[in-house]
């Protein structure tokens, strides 16, 4: 029988129950390390599984128990934490648990159709392809008019899979009063998925962040487990049927989509453009408000003086 291991010091966790009783895994080195887990029983691994059958356990590689409301998986990344943009965006599309192994599936078979000379699993869509085609060079061995082909069949996913965008932005040069912009903005963003979860009822939501960013990724879990333990200083305790686990993005293709998504937002915010033109292949796709906003729902922006001026420019469609 495995052991659960820690996802910040990789020590064993053991048992523990919040002040409301409910049981989590904790670390074994506590308090040097505040790593924790949503508590699942550990099953007995099955044998004689054949890699077909493994591909098809995909649910529960993420941890998942079953209950009777319908599960969800958000995939994540970011954009903007280099010098290139003013703004930094962490976006995260959902989707029906469910649908996660086709809605993988589909976006590598996209892949073989573009660069059928390289293996789908070991090539990234990443954002640097749509800078390809606003500042051209030669670096992925495809034409710009194929290239471009091959993002708008990419960005039509969103239709053919009825995917869900959320999204947290932070205005670099306006944040001077926050020292981890980057928790900050993944802060945010917890909050909405936990509003979008109460809103529309939802069962328990795993949300898979690319884990290229190490020394970030430890800060976000151990926010993570603050927010659920202790709480955000609006919101209060963050629910604990959201788990954040990080992954490797060339296995999880839909993180891919999530990194173009968090650039074309950054990208349109930079220019206070709602009309870019990426941008707008995906503004119908944020989760609104009853009269159709975006700001504040499927997207927040912050901080507040930058928001307003935005606003002005008509952000909400």
């Amino acid at each position: 029988m495995k052991s659960v291991k820690c996802p910040i010091c990789n020590h064993e966790m053991i048992v523990k129950s919040n002040q409301s009783g409910v049981k989590f895994w904790g670390c074994s080195k506590y308090p040097e390390c505040k790593g924790s887990r949503n508590f699942h029983p550990i099953v007995p691994a099955k044998t004689n599984i054949t890699p077909d059958a493994r591909a098809a356990s995909y649910l529960n590689e993420i941890d998942f128990q079953l209950d009777h409301k319908k599960k969800y998986i958000f995939y994540g990344d970011e954009s903007g934490t280099d010098h290139y943009l003013s703004w930094i965006t962490i976006c995260c599309i959902g989707m029906l648990f469910n649908e996660a192994p086709k809605f993988n599936s589909r976006i590598n078979e996209l892949k073989k159709e573009y660069w059928s000379h390289l293996d789908p699993s070991d090539f990234e869509i990443k954002s640097n392809l749509i800078r390809r085609l606003e500042y051209p060079f030669d670096e992925s061995n495809i034409s710009l008019d194929r290239l471009n082909e091959f993002l708008k069949k990419f960005y039509n996913l969103f239709d053919e899979f009825d995917l869900t965008i959320l999204a947290a932005s932070m205005n670099k040069k306006g944040c001077y009063h926050v020292n981890n912009i980057y928790g900050y903005t993944y802060n945010l963003l917890r909050v909405r998925i936990d509003k979008y979860k109460k809103g529309e009822d939802m069962g328990r939501i795993s949300l898979l962040m690319d884990d290229r960013q190490s020394k970030l990724n430890k800060e976000l879990i151990s926010l993570d487990t603050e927010l659920k333990n202790i709480g955000d200083r609006y919101a209060g305790r963050l629910s604990d049927e959201i788990s954040l686990n990080m992954r490797d993005s060339k296995q999880y293709p839909g993180i891919q989509l999530a990194d173009l998504c968090a650039y074309n937002i950054s990208r349109a915010l930079q220019d206070n453009d709602p009309n870019y033109s990426y941008f707008k292949l995906i503004k119908n796709y944020f989760h609104v408000g009853s009269k159709g906003q975006i700001i504040g729902y499927g997207l927040y922006l912050g901080p507040k003086h930058i928001r307003l001026k935005l606003q002005k420019k008509s952000w909400d469609f």
